[in-house]
């Protein structure tokens, strides 16, 4: 047998075996590649919610930095704007005077399977006055 034959010998033997494996591999790849997570660095506006007794007068953050990850369709809505891109701060409960508040990644409205990989600053400073 020559060396040209016996190449041909291995695509012909086991044709169907080899088919078989051959589509089984493309769907488990095609299966892998559609839950694949993507990764997005964007920016969040800061809503800051206060009663109407009290005032922001400084604050040093306007934006908030998100690592985000998650699946493509997810991440798609947020980059196109499709969703709203701003984390809602409560202060309703502070008093006038100079606050330290922990920004909590679990309570910012994500779309399902988006989780926070990372975010700056992780505290915001604000300063709050009295409106009367």
């Amino acid at each position: 047998m020559s060396f040209k034959d016996k190449w041909l010998s291995i695509f012909k033997n086991n044709i169907a075996a080899k088919v078989v494996s051959l589509v089984f591999s493309i769907l488990i790849w095609l299966i892998i590649t559609s839950q694949k997570n993507f990764e997005v660095v964007t920016e969040f506006e800061l809503k800051i919610k206060t009663s109407r007794w009290v005032m922001v007068q400084d604050l040093n953050a306007t934006k908030v930095e998100l690592h985000l990850s998650g699946p493509k369709d997810a991440i798609k809505a947020i980059t196109l704007g499709t969703w709203p891109r701003e984390i809602s701060l409560d202060l309703h409960d502070f008093e006038p005077g100079y606050h330290q508040v922990f920004l909590d990644p679990n309570k910012i409205a994500l779309p399902p399977g988006v989780e926070v990989r990372r975010m700056s600053p992780r505290f915001i400073q604000v300063t709050l006055r009295s409106s009367k």
